[in-house]
């Protein structure tokens, strides 16, 4: 008698092997300080504001007109061996110069000729102690003057013009562009540096053609100068330090209960500052924390919610950071894993891996499993701007997917077949499970994609958002249900959230940076995209 079966019961479960849960013991991962050197003191980083001034030398000469944007020295280092202080500048540092010269009744024999200069002093305690006016801590022509120590760094840029132009503009980007000549000094006294001069100048004028130009010719006829200059105390820093209490190689999944984790550990800071920590994955994940009171150790903690922070499945590396306000800093990477189990009605990214750890399979006469199967029935116009279709689509396979390179919608069936007898006779009774008791639905789609423009108008910033999500190109909102933006000045280590505020001005250098996500999760909350980012102010353009 053929044998019927009311019903083989078949569960689908695509699962994935669980990771270790968070050891109880402590694996610390320490960073000791950079600047463990003695011979080395390291100082805050020196704020040097846009500034803008006018000169008037008189009718008979001209006048001038001298603005610097704002400007950073940073990474400042005394050598107590070789005796020299070394600096970055910010690389946006930018002087910009109109002059307008007096003709001259000689001057088709002559040329006009300018020379640009960027002249660093170091200054003793005991000038810096007299608290002189600015003017007395001027850079020396020679190695060093009556209140200046020595020159660090003098930059010279010299510039000669066949024809004779009534007005002379000028732009120099002190980082980067190639000056005539770059004096570099060492100090000739005993003593540690207790203060800095930066001083900007300007001279214009007419050489006689005969015997060639050059800066140190000297001038004939008419010429002028114009000067600004800075002074500050140099103030010994300290760079902060980093501990993390946070075990490496955890594995978080798409489970509540096993889908967080805590970065912990401990900063330190010897000039007592506030410290900021940030944890940050490229495109995939950025949270920070302040930290305060940091003369002592001090704790911190930056959650980590793969479920909630829409971390896709893959191995990270995440770098956590901590910065004090003149941007020293310190990092520390530290390593964990994301699985993603496919569940029914899940969201899955384009070509992100999933797990298919197995089956269960059970038959209530207690017949062994003989085959299975699966197959997939794909939707490829379930979102917007379709892929393309699976190959397979409809057909049945031995073997489970572990990533999907089309977008659509997805129904997974699964069947297995049972053995009654190994017996070949009983080959008629091998039946088939029904679709019905094991079928699981879920989506693929892709991740949206951030883009807008910034502009600089009249010293506020202009943005224009136009991020998209292919899947949803057609709604209104383009499948864009939220979005975080940064910001940050150019040479600033860490980065602030929201947009900037209005009247920035147009000679900073700001870098904007934008991420949206979709609507494609569980209650409407998808996933992120990568950073679009751009950067406004001076020493940049404006992006579109």
């Amino acid at each position: 008698m053929k044998k019927i079966k009311d019903m083989l019961s078949l569960v689908l479960i695509i699962t994935l092997l669980f990771g270790l849960m968070p050891s109880q013991s402590v694996y610390i991962q320490t960073v000791e300080a950079a600047t463990g050197d003695p011979n080395i003191v390291n100082y805050k980083d020196v704020n040097i504001p846009a500034y803008s001034e006018y000169h008037d030398a008189g009718w008979n000469y001209g006048d001038s007109n001298i603005t610097i944007n704002n400007q950073k020295l940073t990474n400042i280092k005394y050598n107590k061996t070789t005796k020299q202080l070394t600096f970055d500048i910010s690389p946006d540092a930018l002087f910009t110069s109109k002059a307008t010269i007096a003709r001259h009744k000689e001057s088709g024999s002559s040329s006009i000729v300018q020379s640009t200069t960027m002249c660093v002093g170091a200054i003793s305690e005991g000038a810096m102690s007299q608290n002189l006016p600015t003017y007395a801590y001027g850079c020396p022509s020679g190695p060093y003057g009556q209140y200046v120590m020595f020159k660090p760094l003098e930059k010279l840029f010299f510039k000669a013009y066949d024809t004779e132009p009534n007005v002379v503009d000028t732009k120099i980007n002190f980082a980067t562009d190639t000056p005539y000549s770059n004096w570099i000094g060492s100090n000739v006294f005993d003593g540690i540096p207790k203060g800095i001069s930066i001083e900007y100048s300007l001279q214009i004028g007419y050489q006689r053609n005969s015997g060639g130009l050059a800066p140190d010719k000297g001038y004939d006829l008419i010429s002028f100068g114009h000067t600004i200059r800075f002074v500050y105390p140099l103030i010994p820093n300290s760079p902060p330090t980093i501990s993390l209490n946070t075990p490496n190689n955890q594995v978080l999944q798409n489970e509540p209960g096993r889908n967080t984790l805590n970065i912990e550990g401990y900063v330190h800071d010897p000039d007592n500052d506030d410290l900021i920590v940030s944890a940050e994955i490229p495109n995939v994940f950025y949270r920070k924390t302040v930290v305060s009171q940091t003369k002592g150790y001090q704790y911190f903690s930056i959650p980590v919610d793969a479920i909630g922070d829409s971390i896709p499945p893959g191995d990270y590396t995440m770098t956590v950071k901590v910065a004090d306000p003149a941007n020293l800093s310190e990092s520390v990477n530290m390593t964990f894993k994301v699985t993603n189990r496919l569940k029914r009605n899940a969201f899955v990214l384009v070509n992100s891996p999933i797990e298919n750890s197995g089956t269960t399979y059970e038959d209530y006469e207690g017949d062994a499993k003989y085959a299975d199967r699966v197959r997939y029935d794909h939707d490829p116009n379930y979102f917007d701007n379709s892929m393309g279709i699976l190959g397979d689509s409809g057909l049945w396979r031995t073997s489970l997917y572990t990533s999907f390179p089309y977008t659509g919608q997805y129904v997974v069936s699964y069947q297995a077949k049972d053995i009654p007898k190994q017996d070949a006779r009983f080959a008629e009774y091998q039946m088939w499970s029904r679709d019905a008791a094991s079928t699981m639905s879920f989506k693929v789609h892709r991740k949206p994609i951030a883009l807008f423009s910034a502009k600089l108008i009249n010293g506020n910033v202009q943005l224009i958002d136009s991020s998209y999500d292919l899947d949803h190109i057609t709604s209104s909102d383009k499948g864009i249900m939220q979005w975080q933006w940064q910001y940050k000045k150019s040479f600033d280590e860490m980065w602030i959230d929201g947009q900037p505020p209005g009247g920035v001005y147009e000679k900073d250098s700001y870098d904007i940076r934008l991420r949206v996500r979709d609507v494609d999760g569980d209650n409407g909350i998808g996933a992120w995209s990568d950073w679009c980012q751009r950067i406004v102010g001076n020493a940049s353009v404006n992006l579109r």
